[in-house]
This record gives C-alpha cells, structure tokens and sequence, in this order.
C-alpha cells in the first residue's frame, strides 16, 4: 500500500534504450527473448523507437539517424523480463552487451535491477510520491512489473546528478517510463520528492503529453500522459 497522491494510468513499467546495432538488437529481442514486436514510432529529429510489449509493459528499442556515444553504463543495469513461457531463471547478454535476465512468473511483464548510492530513497521516491506498490526490500511494483534496487557507492554522482538529456541518449539500457493521469502532477511530485528536472512537461502532437526527470539512483524516468491511455493530453 502507498500513501502516494498519484495513481499511475497504466499499471506497468516501460524500458528504454539506445543502439547503434539495430537489425541484431531487434533479432535478438524479437526472436531469442520472445518478446513480441508492436511497432515503429518515428520521434523525430532522426529518432526510430521499435516497441516490444511484454502484457502491459512495453519496451522501447531506440536508434537515432547519427551514431550515439557509447557513454558510462547507466543506474539500469538488468533487463528483467517475466515470462509464464519458462520454467527457470536464465541470463543472457544482448548484441550490444545489456544484462537481461529472464524469470518465471504468471504474466508477462518487464522489470528493472539498479544500481546507484540511494537505494532507501529510489524505494520512497517510487512508492511514496509517484503511486508505486512496496515490496519486499528494496524494490517496487507497478501490477506485474517490478524495480528491484541494489546499492553501488561507484556511481559517477556528477553524471547522476547532471540535468542534460545529452547524457540519456548513449547506447544501452537508459530510462524508465511510467504512464500518469497527469504530467504536470506526477512531474511536480518527482521535483518535490528530490528528482532533479530534466526536461519539463511538454506535448508531443496528438500522441502524448512528456516530462523527463533523474531520480535518486541518477536513472533517467519518462513520465508519459498518454492520449491512447488517459484520452486527454492538458499539461496543467
């Protein structure tokens, strides 16, 4: 249970990354992972997102017109994808050298490891401010969809601590999404509760209305008001 004033629209975690390996990368996660492939979105500025959905958690494979810098390894360090179709937990490495783990469960869903130097505070952040559910330790969930936290002292602070979005778009597992009622909302909780502001809300067209924040392990979260999923894209 959680105290939060915010319930999310969508109970699930979505996944992003970065490649400049794109035909293997979607091969890999199309064919050996098993996730099933939804569709191409043009973002624009040279910017292609293939979707994969997983039941309600969808995962965003990005590839940009320009080659993208290789970059230091981000707070998302394990895929993780729940499968009803496995027995026991495996581990593999993408093209592009990700972690992913791949676990039994009863419904499909995908997952996050992170690792950073605030593991108590990513638990409240998540749980306590932007309507996730407490687990068991350190880790948080959304339906089926799970964050799990691990404490790592190595984190580059300055990086985690940086507001550019230049340093999102690197190669690799990068940002997590979570689908609000309200962006203007959930953006000003994420600020609120020790998020370090990114990008501020905006309208994305007809699609979705976005915001982009650092949360306190340094990982990169999208909060998306999605027009097919709240049927209203009003900011404020």
């Amino acid at each position: 249970m959680t105290n939060s004033p915010m319930t999310l629209a969508k109970p699930a975690i979505d996944i992003g990354m970065f490649t400049n390996n794109l035909p293997d990368m979607i091969a890999f996660y199309r064919e050996e992972v098993g996730l099933h492939y939804d569709e191409l979105l043009k973002i624009g500025g040279g910017q292609h997102q293939h979707r994969f959905s997983a039941g309600d958690s969808i995962f965003k494979l990005n590839n940009t017109r320009d080659p993208l810098p290789s970059g230091a390894p981000g707070a998302i360090r394990t895929l993780l994808i729940h499968s009803p179709d496995v027995q026991s937990t495996s581990i593999a490495t993408d093209p592009d050298g990700n972690r992913v783990e791949i676990r039994p469960a009863e419904d499909n869903a995908l997952g996050a490891i992170l690792a950073g130097p605030a593991p108590d505070a990513a638990v409240n952040f998540y749980c306590d401010h932007l309507g996730l559910a407490r687990g068991t330790q350190q880790s948080c969930s959304a339906g089926s969809s799970n964050l799990e936290f691990i404490e790592n002292t190595e984190t580059n602070t300055s990086q985690a601590n940086s507001s550019s979005m230049d340093d999102m778009r690197a190669t690799g597992l990068r940002y997590l999404t979570l689908q609000v009622s309200s962006v203007a909302l959930a953006h000003k909780l994420a600020l609120n509760a020790g998020a370090i502001e990114g990008r501020a809300p905006s309208t994305l067209g007809s699609v979705a209305s976005i915001s982009f924040v650092r949360d306190p392990m340094g990982c990169w979260l999208e909060l998306s008001q999605r027009a097919s999923i709240t049927g209203d894209l009003t900011i404020g």
